[in-house]
């Protein structure tokens, strides 16, 4: 499925969402890992560069990244 997310767009994740940071240059291990309690809304910042399958998202200051299968548009809840 195409993801057509771009710099600054607000998208939707859904309770329960795990959000990552993970280390330098690398999606193969991370250093911090957070499970989202509520559904919010966050700015989308882009693909991340180490691994497609992942956006980076501004969340409580700091950049974190999330499965693009976890993330929704911000209108209408479509993925």
């Amino acid at each position: 499925m195409s993801h057509q997310f771009s710099q600054g767009d607000f998208v939707y994740l859904p309770s329960d969402t795990f959000i990552y940071q993970f280390g330098e240059d690398t999606c193969d291990w991370f250093v911090s890992q957070r499970k989202t309690d509520k559904p919010m809304y966050l700015m989308f910042l882009k693909e991340n560069v180490s691994n497609s399958a992942y956006g980076d998202i501004f969340f409580e200051g700091s950049v974190w990244s999330v499965s693009l299968e976890d993330v929704y548009d911000y209108e209408g809840g479509t993925q």
